[in-house]
């Protein structure tokens, strides 16, 4: 498959590639977040790990970066990416910025859990690989459900060690995964898994912030007979709320001759689902996503079969390659 790789995220990769992973020690940082009045905040604290972990997650994080040969742009729809594949995007454009920034002021030897309630209040954690001139790669991990290892019911739960079981009841014991959601280097953002990025990053957040501000542009440019049908609809759909969010970042909605065009072409095309009155679109139950998707130009006639298709993710074609 030929994948369209943007030139400058192509390079970063590429830097990223060469990086010298036998130069670089490994640490592990946990990191709580609290939602605020929906602005969050984070407490990063170091946790000492033993070498053998140590070298696990290195290898991990090793392994990860070999395996990303592609880099494409991070969009709102753009789709998960494949196994050799990785979504870029600048860092400076999620909460990561703020979390790279805390770290940066961190002491290793000095800034450490205290107890393991620290942990156990934790949302997501790092592994933090730095030289002698400082930290040079970070890898960001969603704390799965499983986080902490629960005991069941009726069972006691054992472990093996020297030829004799010991009781884990009374110690808190926890699972890393074997993958990791996004790697960072330098400026740059390398999203390996866009479901558990956005989910980490507080993205909903960002989406939610995005349409609402979506709903006072329109309201006060009077796109929609009625809007309420469209807030009602997406609500807190996390799905819905990403296409708004996608419209508003496209912003063809503001051209007025955009939306000229618009009637004409549903006029001329017969597009029923799509009505006008005075030059407002009239929503409805069935039409909502048929609208958000004809906003963001992905209701697209094919030159070879003249059918015509809406799609969840388009890149503009290139022709001078």
């Amino acid at each position: 498959m030929t994948v369209d790789q943007p030139s400058n995220l192509k390079q970063k990769l590429n830097g990223l590639k060469r990086i010298n992973f036998d130069n670089l020690s490994t640490q592990l940082v946990v990191v709580k977040a609290v939602n605020r009045n929906r602005q969050f905040r984070y407490t990063l604290r170091y946790v000492p790990i033993e070498d053998k972990l140590s070298q696990r997650l290195h290898n991990l994080m090793q392994r990860k970066v070999e395996s990303a040969n592609i880099c494409t742009e991070y969009t709102l729809d753009c789709l998960e990416p494949e196994v050799d594949m990785v979504l870029g995007m600048e860092r400076s454009e999620t909460d990561f910025s703020i979390i790279a920034e805390q770290l940066s002021e961190l002491d290793p030897n000095v800034d450490i859990i205290q107890d393991v309630k620290e942990l156990e209040q934790s949302s997501s954690y790092l592994i933090v690989m730095r030289d002698t001139e400082g930290i040079q790669l970070i890898g960001f991990k969603v704390l799965p459900e499983n986080w902490k290892a629960k005991g069941r019911k009726n069972l006691i739960s054992l472990l093996f060690k020297g030829n004799e079981f010991i009781d884990l009841d009374e110690s808190p014991v926890f699972s890393i995964s074997k993958t990791i959601d996004v790697v960072s280097f330098e400026d740059t953002l390398f999203i390996l898994s866009k479901k558990e990025f956005e989910r980490g990053l507080n993205y909903r957040e960002g989406m939610k912030n995005s349409a609402q501000e979506f709903y006072n542009d329109v309201d006060v440019q009077k796109l929609f007979v009625n809007l309420d049908s469209l807030t009602n609809k997406v609500g807190d759909n996390i799905r819905l709320m990403r296409k708004v969010a996608h419209v508003k970042k496209l912003g063809y909605y503001k051209d007025p001759a955009f939306i000229l065009r618009l009637c004409e072409v549903c006029t001329n095309r017969d597009w029923h689902e799509i009505s006008f009155v005075n030059s407002q679109i009239v929503l409805s139950e069935d039409n909502i996503e048929a609208v958000l998707t004809i906003l963001a130009d992905q209701r697209l006639l094919s030159e070879l079969t003249s059918n015509i298709y809406d799609v969840n993710s388009a890149k503009r074609f290139n022709n001078n390659r």
